[in-house]
């Protein structure tokens, strides 16, 4: 088996469970890399997986979405992980100018009043 490197996988914290939605699938948006596997990173248990365009969908299973802990998802990438230009702005990059309009008309459409 090769060793894998931190360039291979992300490692991704589930908001599910009891703390989170508890939804039966994950959806990991924007990630543009071919996806070889998903595992559970505690357990080492693989989770079926589809990738859908940009999306990757995680199936749960019951016991995880139980877990009063987030569950951990390390995600194995066929190269680096890569995203598209939506996810790299959005993901602590970018200028936040690109959608400081679109914030004000919902701040504006949602009634919100500053303090």
């Amino acid at each position: 088996m090769k060793n894998k490197t931190f360039i291979d996988q992300v490692d991704v914290l589930v908001r599910s469970g009891k703390g989170g939605d508890g939804a039966a699938t994950f959806r990991l948006a924007d990630l543009t890399s071919e996806v070889k596997g998903v595992r559970l990173l505690s357990t080492g248990e693989a989770l079926a997986f589809q990738k859908s365009g940009d999306d990757l969908l995680i199936s749960l299973p019951e016991s995880v979405r139980q877990e009063a802990l987030f569950p951990v998802l390390a995600i194995e990438c066929a190269a680096h992980p890569a995203t598209n230009s939506w996810g790299s702005q959005r993901i602590w990059e970018g200028d936040p100018a690109r959608v400081a309009q679109w914030a004000k008309a919902e701040w504006d459409r949602k009634g919100y009043r500053a303090r």
